[in-house]
């Protein structure tokens, strides 16, 4: 992708961002939730959905000890009209770069189909202060490319 298709892809942010808690944001820092915005974000955007589903083996549960950075790509298709027929790629992985605490998970969500490189080059350039804090501490890896 070229830095331009890049800087367009709608992308949102969920996890620890400057306040404890996690929540989702979009790139200007600004909470995102489909109860307060019906209609302007899928319903699986909402914290309370995001917080640990996407960040696991598929059979839900941690592998080992929650080790940072192995991240799991998911495509979901919302069923909420107006979202209905789209398809929304997530990565997600354990993050404690935000906060201590066992169960600090992040994950980055995008309308439509992309690859696991094409997820971390669009998070990498439009959550960059996130991705800088996250990648000082740990790569992020593809969970299925990990021996």
């Amino acid at each position: 992708m070229t830095p331009d298709e890049l800087e367009e892809v709608e992308c949102y942010y969920f996890g620890i961002w400057g306040q404890p808690g996690h929540y989702t944001y979009n790139r200007n820092r600004q909470g995102v939730h489909p109860a307060t915005t019906p209609g302007e974000v899928p319903t699986f955007l909402s914290p309370d959905t995001l917080d640990q589903r996407f960040c696991r083996n598929p059979g839900g549960q941690y592998v080992g000890d929650e080790p940072e950075g192995l991240a799991y790509l998911h495509i979901v298709e919302p069923k909420d009209v107006p979202f209905e027929g789209q398809k929304w790629t997530v990565i997600a992985f354990s993050d404690r770069s935000g906060g201590p605490r066992p169960g600090s998970n992040s994950a980055f969500i995008a309308r439509g189909v992309y690859s696991f490189r094409d997820m971390v080059n669009i998070a990498r350039v439009q959550y960059a202060s996130l991705w800088q804090r996250m990648t000082s501490k740990f790569e992020l890896q593809d969970i299925r490319t990990v021996k």
